[in-house]
């Protein structure tokens, strides 16, 4: 039976995650995400971060692209993910790829 992370490895990721896309995402943006961060509402920062990157058509990196994948399936809400974040990955095109 593996555990769920625990709160400083979701905190830790998330944060790096964050640090990762600063070039990728407007301070506004940056911002809000951070905000759930500093509440431990680690769900609803990944969720936000991950819609943002969707609505606003944002570019990001495979290995952005697979640390999200997986604090998503860490955290069971992939789900709640955009379907279509794998059309925001550098290199892929619309409609392709398989998301979660």
């Amino acid at each position: 039976m593996s555990a769920r992370p625990d709160y400083d490895s979701l905190s830790g990721r998330l944060r790096g995650l964050l640090i990762a896309l600063m070039d990728v995402l407007t301070p506004s943006e940056l911002s809000e995400v951070d905000e759930f961060l500093d509440h431990a509402e680690f769900g609803e920062a990944l969720r936000s971060l991950a819609w943002i990157i969707s609505e606003e058509a944002k570019t990001i990196s495979a290995s952005h692209f697979a640390e999200i994948q997986q604090l998503a399936l860490d955290m069971r809400m992939a789900a709640e993910l955009p379907p279509d974040l794998v059309n925001n990955v550098e290199g892929s095109e619309p409609g392709g790829g398989d998301p979660l």
